[in-house]
């Protein structure tokens, strides 16, 4: 399956590919132009596989440091930093100082 996403439009810095992995409806005008498009997705065998391209690519160094990072962690896995990040985000913490923390934390990738 292709993921289809609509969220925060960061979503490429946390990705394992470059580009085409996901289906962002950002993208999009309409949703019926999304619904186009996932259909021709659907019946087209060479631009589905074109969104697992970046499994037979060597992964990122970008991609590999957020893999590292969790892999080395024992305090934190990626749904303890996410649930911190939300308790932070309602506690009123500015998240501009909540995101600088995390790159901080993970290091420069």
């Amino acid at each position: 399956s292709i993921p289809i996403y609509l969220g925060a439009p960061n979503v490429y810095d946390w990705l394992p590919c470059r580009t085409d992995c996901i289906i962002d409806l950002r993208k999009f005008e309409t949703p019926k132009d999304a619904a186009i498009f996932i259909k021709s997705v659907a019946k087209n065998k060479t631009l589905y596989e074109s969104y697992h391209q970046w499994r037979k690519e060597p992964v990122s160094n970008k991609f590999q440091n957020i893999l590292n990072y969790y892999a080395r962690s024992s305090n934190h896995t990626l749904d303890c930093a996410l649930c911190e990040m939300s308790h932070r985000v309602g506690q009123g913490e500015d998240s501009k100082k909540i995101k600088t923390d995390l790159k901080n934390t993970i290091g420069s990738f």
